[in-house]
């Protein structure tokens, strides 16, 4: 959070049409500097954005794609991933093979930062951070962050797709693998395809894979295990871990021997999020478009939250991610985004579910965190004391609110003069 308290110009207001009208109070005037900065990044946005996209997407097709195809397929990245252990299985059994004495030492660049959709800090030591990079492994650091190990695990490749981590109440660790929320075929596909969930029972240093959880067929985009967007663990149990796959909501009551869903969401959707209380007695899960809530701690949920009580309904809908406040359960925050990628609205209830009021609007030129990629980057989370502090942060800006102060912009995107001076980061995203 440092670098973002640098970076903390405060908003005096956002103007969201029909707040008011909603018995919801607004600021009264708007920052101008941050106005004309965000009608600025707009326009330059177009033209940069395209460039640097079109650059990305055509290096990531010419290493990734297939040669004769011209497409990334996730069967073609399972085979090369086969046939590579297939020779090295076959070389480290002929001692007198070069390839058996080779030292390999990294030699960069360093400089080319990855995207990272899973950290988390250690529950017993807040010095301890564990890291997942979509392209980059399992990484580990104990002091706060200024260097980091990769740990040793059994996946089969060093570049496995990490985009959930969670730590159980004893401090076992768990990983999921698999991006779901990014398209894995296509002349320029991004998201691979997963292995299922790696268990940690030394504190983050080495990995087992959970047989449980490997795909049957790995290179079938419908397996349920290709995917696990989210892990979140029981406060207290140590061996209840929740998983948010393709194949829908998993919950393990064993450490992970064993996998069961829910008697009453058996769906087979997958499941993009899933938050659990500091009581474990909640459990709130979204779909691309729905939103489900358990009372008791996840052995049985209600139907579909979307279109009651205040959310809106589930049509129009491309993604949703949900809260629930550390300090308060009764607080839980929603937030929509519209099927073009723009914020449709968050959403917050404060008597557990009963009713849900809209704290933000989408469609507005200024408040407009998620840009055009709610369906790819979504943030949102809540300040552990203070259940009325609210994150969210997407393709642009990360903004926080209270109900007092509104929507403040805490970090802006790209590296314009903002007030005299450049961003701290190229690129704002916020994944998860």
């Amino acid at each position: 959070m440092s670098y973002l308290n640098r970076s903390v110009w405060p908003v005096l207001g956002i103007a969201l049409a029909g707040v008011a009208a909603m018995g919801i109070g607004t600021q009264k005037g708007v920052n101008k500097e941050y106005s004309r900065f965000a009608s600025m990044k707009v326009e330059k946005e177009s033209a940069e954005k395209k460039n640097e996209i079109a650059g990305a997407a055509e290096w990531y097709k010419l290493t990734k794609a297939n040669q004769v195809t011209g497409f990334v397929d996730p069967a073609d990245v399972m085979s090369a991933r086969e046939q590579a252990d297939k020779l090295a299985r076959q070389s480290f059994g002929k001692k007198s093979r070069a390839f058996d004495q080779m030292k390999w030492e990294e030699t960069g660049p360093s400089n080319v930062g990855g995207r990272t959709r899973a950290m988390i800090t250690d529950r017993n030591n807040s010095n301890t951070l564990y890291m997942g990079g979509v392209s980059g492994g399992f990484w580990k650091s104990t002091d706060n962050g200024d260097t980091w190990v990769k740990a040793v695990g059994s996946d089969t490749t060093s570049a496995i797709s990490i985009c959930a981590i969670a730590q159980a109440a004893n401090g076992d660790i768990y990983y999921g693998t698999g991006e779901g929320h990014y398209f894995p075929t296509g002349s320029s596909g991004g998201g691979q395809l997963g292995e299922g969930i790696w268990k940690s029972t030394d504190g983050g240093n080495t990995f087992t894979q959970l047989l449980s959880t490997k795909p049957a067929n790995g290179n079938v985009i419908s397996d349920p295990w290709v995917y696990v967007d989210k892990l979140v663990a029981h406060p207290t149990d140590a061996n209840k871990i929740i998983a948010a796959t393709n194949g829908g909501l998993k919950i393990t009551s064993d450490g992970g021997a064993t996998w069961v869903k829910p008697g009453t969401l058996t769906i087979n959707t997958q499941i993009n999020d899933a938050e659990i209380s500091t009581d474990g007695s909640k459990v709130l899960v979204s779909t691309a478009n729905n939103v489900y809530l358990s009372n008791d701690g996840g052995q049985t949920f209600g139907a579909n939250l979307m279109g009651n009580n205040g959310l809106p309904s589930s049509t129009g809908i491309t993604r949703v991610e949900v809260a629930i406040a550390p300090s308060d359960a009764n607080y839980m925050y929603v937030v929509a985004a519209s099927n073009d990628g723009k914020l449709k609205g968050v959403y917050k209830t404060s008597n557990g579910g009963a009713s849900w009021t809209i704290i933000a609007i989408g469609g507005s030129a200024v408040f407009d965190p998620l840009g055009t990629q709610g369906d790819y980057n979504i943030a949102l989370g809540v300040h552990p004391t203070n259940p009325e502090m609210v994150f969210l942060g997407g393709q642009l800006d990360l903004w926080r609110y209270t109900p007092t102060a509104l929507w403040q912009a805490i970090a802006y995107w790209q590296g314009s003069p903002v007030f005299g001076k450049k961003c701290a980061c190229r690129y704002a995203w916020c994944h998860v």
